[in-house]
């Protein structure tokens, strides 16, 4: 299976808005005589207002602080900067992918537990891909070629499936046990094993044993020059977030090169402010 990666948050209203397009009435509480109000649409039924929801959860107090280093005096021109940043394609949508408004909520409440103390750690990136992959996807069927999760309509629990090194197809996943077939296109291996030549579930390369595209290694290793080797431990020497067994290279936004590390501080002195940056 192949996971693409979303990017950032949510807003004020939405609990008590709908997401059809037809304005809602709600009956407000704490009214004299139940009272009934007028709530407009959500702003999640489009892209554009999931956009503008996300970059005014993301530009939180703690980021501005971190990555605009904000005082007092600049707060309120800093959070502008940064949402226009959010709100810009290339942060909210960088892959161009249709956008579904259903699970939209649940894709900003991510984001807005993982940035509200300004520091990611390796599993939140999986909680948001999980739950903002079926926002922005392409919606292909059962049986459609894909390359990414993301290329198939998630929120019908398709996933992007099929053997190590071959053609894949979405298709909703069964897993199968090691040792069974795997023939099927909808059959995938435990994530200790793959589909191997003979259709059958067979155990990931260790470090030191050759490896290649239909052989892959096991998880927590690099096919490096055909051998798994060990990915780099934290504090070591990295030039990218995949070289490293905790899943980030912590480097200053000028430098090639940085220090793996097993969750990212977010510092106007690293990579992972830019986004938030104009």
């Amino acid at each position: 299976m192949m996971k693409s990666w979303v990017t950032d948050h949510r807003g004020v209203l939405l609990a008590a808005m709908a997401f059809g397009g037809a304005t809602a009435l709600a009956t407000a509480s704490g009214c004299g005589n139940g009272e009934t109000v007028e709530v407009g649409p959500s702003p999640l039924r489009t892209e554009t207002g999931f956009c503008e929801v996300l970059a005014e959860e993301v530009c939180n107090a703690e980021v501005l602080d971190r990555c605009y280093l904000s005082s007092d005096e600049t707060r309120e021109d800093d959070a502008r900067r940064c949402v226009t940043a959010v709100q810009s394609s290339t942060f909210c949508n960088p892959e161009d992918r249709t956008y579904h408004p259903e699970p939209a909520e649940g894709c900003v409440d991510a984001y807005e537990s993982v940035y509200r103390d300004g520091r990611i750690e390796t599993g939140e990136l999986e909680v948001i891909a999980a739950a903002c992959d079926p926002v922005f996807n392409d919606g292909r069927v059962e049986g459609g070629s894909c390359e990414v999760d993301a290329d198939c309509a998630a929120e019908t629990g398709l996933e992007c499936v099929g053997k190590p090194g071959g053609s894949q197809t979405c298709q909703i996943p069964v897993v199968i046990t090691p040792g069974e077939s795997c023939a099927a296109s909808e059959e995938i291996c435990e994530p200790t094993h793959f589909c191997g030549a003979d259709d059958a579930c067979v155990v990931r390369r260790e470090v030191g044993e050759a490896c290649e595209p239909t052989r892959p290694c096991e998880e927590g290793l690099a096919c490096t020059g055909g051998t798994c080797v060990a990915l780099a431990g934290n504090g070591s020497d990295c030039t990218d977030d995949a070289e490293c067994d905790g899943g980030f290279c912590i480097r200053p936004p000028d430098n090639e090169t940085g220090t793996c590390g097993s969750a990212a501080e977010l510092a106007s002195t690293n990579v992972y402010c830019a986004p938030f940056l104009p």
